[in-house]
């Protein structure tokens, strides 16, 4: 009698099967978004249980049955979630190939082999301003509705800071907008973005008369009067 019991050490939730090669390996602490592919390898114990003769003898257990594990491993494609579970895809607790990896992960039912051609990044809709504002700096403080840019795969995204007293989140470790966990608590994302904003003002110039030519050098001491002109 032949007995085989396979045991997966990671969980993750099937998705639908694939023939495409494998995506970029998934790195711990990485960052990713909703849609972002990616591959993971599974460890699988499979132990299989035989009977063997005579018992008690050799290799052959008073039982009557030997029991052999074998270690194998299986690599798939991975699809983080869209949101709000995509906010999940970024932290370790939740890698592809890990006991919460459901939460945030779809796996594909085929295994990958080879190198996948990841596909072009979707671009959100574009913000209602012009050009991108400055880049999200991690500490610094944030002003209610101040705004920010980040770059993700493919595109650069706007965030907004919330309004008070929230906004004093923006710039705290844990709600970085876009890839932390609590983001959502303290931005909302406005839409892509292209290009710097322009300044808020052009130089201002004033003329001066042409004096003809450099006027004599100041002199210490020397007693000038309203109007007098000099050059140094």
């Amino acid at each position: 009698m032949i007995q085989i019991n396979s045991i997966i050490l990671t969980a993750a939730l099937l998705g639908h099967a694939s023939a495409q090669g494998c995506y970029p390996a998934y790195i711990i602490d990485g960052s990713y978004s909703a849609g972002e592919m990616v591959s993971a390898t599974t460890i699988i114990e499979s132990t299989s249980t035989e009977s063997c003769t005579p018992p008690g003898t050799g290799l052959c257990p008073s039982s009557g049955f030997e029991t052999t594990t074998v270690t194998t491993t299986e690599t798939h494609n991975y699809e983080c979630k869209s949101e709000p579970s995509s906010q999940f895809c970024s932290q370790s607790a939740f890698a592809p190939n890990g006991i919460y990896s459901g939460q945030a992960w779809i796996m594909e039912s085929a295994e990958c082999t080879g190198t996948a051609v990841s596909p072009a990044a979707t671009i959100p809709a574009a913000w209602s301003g012009v050009g991108c504002p400055a880049a999200f700096s991690a500490g610094a403080t944030y002003d209610a509705a101040d705004v920010v840019s980040v770059a993700e795969t493919g595109f650069i995204m706007v965030y907004q800071c919330a309004d008070e007293p929230t906004n004093e989140f923006c710039g705290q470790n844990g709600y970085e907008p876009g890839t932390s966990q609590f983001s959502e608590q303290a931005w909302t994302a406005l839409g892509s973005c292209m290009g710097t904003i322009a300044p808020t003002s052009s130089p201002s110039f004033d003329t001066i008369m042409d004096a003809g030519g450099c006027p004599a050098e100041y002199a210490a001491g020397a007693g000038y009067g309203a109007g007098d002109q000099v050059s140094k």
